[in-house]
Parts: C-alpha cells; structure tokens; sequence
C-alpha cells in the first residue's frame, strides 16, 4: 500500500508546498478546505449544542 500512503499529504506538507502549486490549483485547494472547515464547524456546534442538552438538569432552565 505505499502507493497509497504517497498520495496522503502530511499536515506539514500544504504549508510547505503552498508557493509551488499551480493558482487554479491552490484555489480548489483553498475551496475544498474552506468547506471542510464549515462543515467541522457545523458538526461541532451540533455536538456542544446536543452535550449541554444532556447535561441540563431535568428540573433546571
């Protein structure tokens, strides 16, 4: 499975390579994060939202 590990960017590598890549590509890249980054967002807010409805006392607010 090497072949499918060298397709796997290391958290280091994008800021590494940032200046390299060709614009169309560093804009799809920029893209695709920006959706990543929305969508982990929105999952987390529904994760704190659905803890501290479980926390909340039954009797209190």
């Amino acid at each position: 499975m090497p072949e499918q590990q060298s397709t796997h960017t290391s958290p280091s590598a994008p800021a590494a390579n940032s200046g390299t890549q060709p614009p169309a590509q560093g804009q799809d890249l920029e893209k695709l994060a920006q959706q990543v980054a929305e969508r982990v967002w929105q999952l987390w807010q529904q994760e704190v939202r659905q803890t501290r409805e479980r926390r909340r006392p039954k009797g209190g607010k």
